[in-house]
């Protein structure tokens, strides 16, 4: 695990995405079950700002790195930017679709029609969702709260913001 360090910097926190994301999509081209870097946050307009930021970063280097890119799709607040391997968090309970609140996936593709191709993390299943069904029940899952992770343990590097936030103390932080 890499040891927790403070970031002030918007430009370092993706620095750090850069020089994590990449070598992980790469390996998980060839198949490893490999995670992408966990960036966990305080408040729901840090995780919606940085998100829709890192989204369009993302979607961008994908491009310049010609990874596979799958278009935009509109959701109710914000256009997202459809990358491979693009991290996604489930936002309800879907029990007829075996998706449940907090489930973590990655994309595998992405297509208007047919919905998206989904790989979760917990149990390493792919799941096939509607389109409609995906931009309503899934957020962009590069930042996240604690709110919504709560109790998971990571085997994977994570990153976390809002330190100075009046609320974090040392149990939230540990939490």
């Amino acid at each position: 695990l890499a040891p927790l360090r403070k970031i002030h910097s918007h430009k370092k926190v993706r620095e750090i995405w850069e020089d994590n994301i990449f070598p992980t999509l790469r390996r998980l081209k060839r198949g490893p079950k490999e995670f992408p870097l966990i960036n966990v946050c305080y408040t729901n307009k840090y995780k919606d700002k940085e998100n829709i930021a890192m989204n369009k970063r993302m979607y961008n280097l994908c491009i310049e790195k010609n990874l596979p890119t799958y278009g935009t799709t509109e959701t109710e607040d914000t256009t997202w930017y459809l990358h491979s391997d693009q991290p996604f968090i489930c936002q309800e309970n879907l029990k007829v679709l075996d998706l449940y609140n907090g489930q973590r996936f990655r994309l595998l593709d992405y297509d208007e029609e047919r919905g998206a191709r989904l790989h979760r993390f917990s149990d390493n299943e792919v799941k096939i969702v509607a389109p409609a069904v995906f931009r309503t029940n899934f957020d962009l899952g590069y930042f996240l709260t604690n709110h919504k992770i709560i109790g998971e343990t990571f085997k994977e590097p994570f990153c976390i913001h809002q330190t100075e936030h009046p609320a974090v103390d040392r149990k939230w932080l540990y939490t």
